[in-house]
């Protein structure tokens, strides 16, 4: 039960400061706890998925794609569409979510880790 606590918590945390960075005209502050229920559940998912990473180099690893992958659609669609397009906004909210998830894996790996004496 602990793993997932603080995974949950650090997903928690991640979301708070998103919500702390992003204006209020954007995203209205009750949106914020949709945005945590839909990452958590998500993580949720992978957490148990059978080819989630088991240790913290594969989530670290998933971690570094989720800033490539941004980066890419990111410059992909600025080339395509132009800086005022809002695709590269959907990009970079995307990706900004799935490295949400990937450190919740991460620190929930860190601590499952320590409690199987690794």
């Amino acid at each position: 039960m602990k793993p997932a606590i603080v995974g949950f918590a650090t997903i928690a945390a991640c979301v708070a400061a998103l919500a702390w960075l992003v204006p209020d005209e954007q995203v209205r502050q009750p949106m914020w706890l949709f945005v945590f229920l839909a990452v958590a559940a998500c993580a949720k998912f992978l957490w148990a998925h059978p080819r989630s990473p088991k240790s913290p180099a594969g989530w670290i690893a998933y971690v570094a794609m989720g800033v490539a992958l941004g980066l890419v659609l990111a410059a992909i669609d600025t080339l395509l569409y132009g800086q005022s397009n809002m695709h590269v906004i959907l990009d970079l909210s995307i990706s900004v979510l799935a490295i949400i998830v990937a450190l919740s894996g991460l620190a929930r790996s860190l601590v499952l880790g320590e409690q199987n004496g690794a």
